[in-house]
């Protein structure tokens, strides 16, 4: 009887130890070469993002000041018909300039953190490289969160009984149109960690905040009243103690590598990095002291 089949069994080799680990060390070489300009793509796209941001919001505050012959937002203000609420919060104020319409709307007859707006999330106010910006919701008071804060000597340096609206108004003390120092020289917002869990303290960007109804001690989504500190660039969200690189709520901060963005009053988003002198940051951060910039601007 002849074989009909003839059945070849091919025996295959697999790898050895040695090589898989060999295979192994060469994946892992490469994922480490990869990494870093991974990283930097990633961190590219997070500041193109906090540069847009900042944009919109320097724009919102030009938009909001043509609609009221060059007035800007006050960090309190008060409406005694409650229209579009009672007491309005700075970054309120702007919701109709970043497209929060509805939220804006929805506060008529009580102040503009209730009818649940304390917890009403603008994304446009989070910056991408914020670790503590999470959901956008502040985890020890329940109330929405931003990464930016507008600085204080522009915008909080006129504290004035306002007799129509029967309370003190804690604004600007200039209009768009005449600030001594001009636009371009002024800083309107800088970035800033949305949460300080170490401190207690977070950037509730709906939370009234004024010199004289409200304090600046905490839970305020502002910068200055307590001194002109310099940026942090990188600062740790937790671990560590001040002033060693770690966030503090004084400061401006961020979780970009190299720079900060900050909004200038032009509309104009600038970065700058480390090392900027307290000479030159008092004075973009000074509307009226008259005082030049240093080559480190």
């Amino acid at each position: 009887m002849s074989r009909l089949f003839k059945i070849r069994i091919r025996r295959v080799r697999g790898f050895t130890l040695i090589e898989l680990l060999v295979v192994i060390a060469i994946i892992a070489i490469l994922v480490g070469m990869l990494l870093p300009a991974i990283q930097k793509v990633r961190e590219s796209a997070q500041r193109a993002t906090c540069q847009n941001n900042l944009k919109q919001i320097g724009t919102a505050l030009h938009n909001y000041a043509s609609d009221r012959q060059g007035k800007l937002p006050p960090l309190l203000d008060r409406s005694p018909t409650g229209q579009p609420a009672y007491w309005i919060t700075f970054w309120f104020a702007l919701y109709p300039n970043l497209e929060q319409g509805p939220a804006y709307r929805k506060t008529v007859g009580t102040d503009s953190w209730g009818n649940g707006m304390n917890t009403n999330i603008v994304k446009s106010l989070l910056c991408p490289s914020d670790a503590t910006a999470g959901d956008g919701i502040d985890t020890q008071t329940g109330w929405s969160i931003a990464s930016y804060a507008p600085v204080y000597q522009f915008f909080g340096q006129n504290n004035t009984y306002n007799s129509a609206k029967g309370v003190n108004i804690n604004g600007p003390k200039y209009t768009l149109g005449n600030i001594p120092d001009g636009t371009s020289q002024q800083v309107a917002m800088v970035e800033k960690y949305a949460q300080f869990t170490t401190y207690g303290w977070a950037n509730l960007h709906n939370h009234p905040v004024s010199a004289s109804y409200w304090g600046f001690t905490q839970w305020s989504a502002l910068y200055g009243p307590w001194g002109l500190y310099l940026p942090q660039i990188g600062a740790k969200t937790t671990g560590g103690n001040w002033p060693n690189n770690e966030a503090h709520p004084y400061m401006p901060n961020c979780g970009h590598s190299t720079t900060m963005q900050i909004a200038m009053l032009d509309t104009s988003v600038k970065s700058i990095a480390a090392g900027i002198t307290q000479g030159t940051w008092n004075a973009v951060c000074t509307p009226d002291d008259g005082a030049l910039v240093g080559t480190d601007w």
